[in-house]
């Protein structure tokens, strides 16, 4: 299997609340503790994604009853997030959401002096299964 495909990580902001902001009396200082990095997508790109033989020797073992095809594409699909697990797109995705919202509450409000942002990582595979 020749597979391609997408994995973004990211915070959803969906899952804050008020409580964890935090600013201070004079407006100059904003604490944020964000919610856990999780994976928010995973694609195949179906056109660049495709089997490279059916024939014996592939290497995988296959349950009966399930279509090889499908079973291929689960393989690439796991292999395709290992891949970005390893890449360590957790962390990435913490550091972005850290930078990001940082500038954004800076430019939103430019007498903030000090943006604290706290976010938590955990274990890329665990987080995405």
């Amino acid at each position: 299997m020749r597979a391609v495909g997408t994995v973004i990580a990211g915070v959803d902001l969906n899952d804050m609340s008020v409580n964890d902001i935090t600013v201070s009396e004079n407006g100059r200082k904003v604490t944020m503790s964000l919610a856990e990095v999780k994976i928010l997508a995973m694609t195949l790109d179906q056109a660049q994604t495709q089997p490279l033989s059916y024939e014996k020797g592939l290497g995988l073992v296959f349950k009966s009853g399930i279509d090889m095809t499908e079973q291929a594409y689960a393989v690439a699909h796991d292999n395709i997030l290992r891949e970005a697990c390893e890449a360590r797109i957790m962390d990435n995705a913490a550091k972005n959401a850290i930078a990001q919202l940082t500038q954004l509450i800076k430019a939103l409000n430019p007498t903030v002096q000090n943006v604290e942002i706290t976010v938590q990582t955990s274990n890329c595979l665990d987080v995405a299964r």
